[in-house]
């Protein structure tokens, strides 16, 4: 899908990057891989035009605690990691989960919703620990294993089905939603327009699931046993022999995924580079997956980027260490500092940095 709550979705100039600094109290131990997009259009004199969908995904650390209220007696196979996020950004709105478990807005703009297909956000309390938001619509975990949501219902992306319990992670792509139960399985609802791709809709054999991400038009699970699963229109061949994955994360037809021993695997659509993971790169904690590009936060505290740079997405400020978690947007990325500032860098974040989300 922490003391990084949330990332944000507005304009900025290409390969600008800005710090914000945030009082963070609590300690990352939770990861969630979140993605969710929106089909647009970018065109201007600098770059051609080209049409893109937006993948928000974050993640704080790749070894997870479980929660209480979720105990391996309730699985026929242990889940060592649990990816959760507390923090998630949309189109210039993001939402953060406070310490206190309350669902924090951030940001001048609400989740773009047809009156006609709309679901009212939940009531504030204090029982959320994770969430996950795309353009139009959110989708938030509570500590006792239920989920709400909440945005535009277009195709039933929000439209929760009845009974669903016991889930310990959740993913949220542009149209359609995934939740991950304690017992291994992974619970779908929602579609894509043409009805075609059915990401929605998980293998009937499929069990023993420790991660999931949800892309634009696809689905990607890991299994306790290493097995990488993708369904819908993924965009490539899934790997063979990954070994252990802690992590995943989806983007605009291609997929990555953080292996125990710190490397990463990525495949699927490679357009922009999203899938030529640096030679060499090892010792990764985290990924993040946006439309087209993907970042990785190492042990030592930096970040490491590949795929499309037009808006600068993948430059790296030089000065930028002692990382402890990073979120990406469609075109920026954003990581949050051991001293609890953030610092963000390419297209479209700044009017949603947090406030105060302790």
């Amino acid at each position: 899908r922490s003391v990084w709550w949330l990332f944000f979705y507005i304009y900025t100039p290409q390969n600008a990057y800005a710090t914000n600094t945030l009082n963070a109290t609590s300690s990352p131990t939770r990861t969630h891989t979140r993605t969710g997009s929106y089909t647009r259009t970018a065109t201007g004199t600098a770059t051609p035009s080209r049409t893109r969908s937006r993948t928000s995904a974050v993640t704080t650390s790749r070894t997870a605690t479980r929660t209480s209220t979720v105990t391996t007696s309730r699985t026929p196979t242990p889940i060592p990691t649990i990816q959760r996020n507390r923090m998630a950004g949309g189109h210039r709105v993001s939402f953060g989960i406070r310490a206190n478990g309350i669902i924090q807005q951030n940001g001048s703009w609400a989740l773009p919703c047809d009156a006609a297909a709309c679901v009212n956000p939940p009531p504030p309390s204090g029982a959320f620990v994770s969430i996950a938001v795309n353009a139009d619509h959110a989708v938030a975990l509570t500590a006792s294993g239920t989920v709400r949501a909440w945005g535009s219902s277009t195709y039933n992306k929000s439209a929760i089905p009845a009974g669903l319990n016991n889930v310990i992670a959740i993913a949220a792509g542009p149209y359609h939603s995934l939740a991950l139960r304690a017992n291994g399985t992974v619970v779908g609802w929602g579609r894509d327009p043409m009805n075609a791709y059915n990401q929605e809709v998980p293998p009937p054999t499929l069990t023993s699931v420790v991660a999931i991400a949800a892309g634009y038009t696809h689905s990607v699970a890991a299994t306790a046993d290493g097995t990488l699963v993708t369904w819908g229109d993924s965009g490539g061949t899934t790997p063979i022999g990954s070994g252990k994955v802690v992590a995943l994360c989806a983007g605009d037809h291609f997929s990555a995924a953080l292996t125990a021993t710190g490397t990463v695997l990525a495949w699927g659509s490679n357009m922009f580079h999203q899938t030529d993971v640096p030679r060499g790169l090892s010792g990764v904690t985290a990924i993040a997956c946006g439309s087209s590009h993907t970042i990785a936060l190492k042990s030592d505290g930096t970040v490491v980027g590949w795929g499309t740079n037009q808006y600068g997405q993948i430059s790296i400020p030089s000065e930028l260490t002692n990382v402890i978690a990073i979120a990406t947007g469609d075109d920026y990325s954003l990581a949050l500092r051991a001293d609890g500032s953030y610092v963000g860098w390419g297209r479209d974040y700044k009017d949603c940095l947090p406030t105060n989300i302790n």
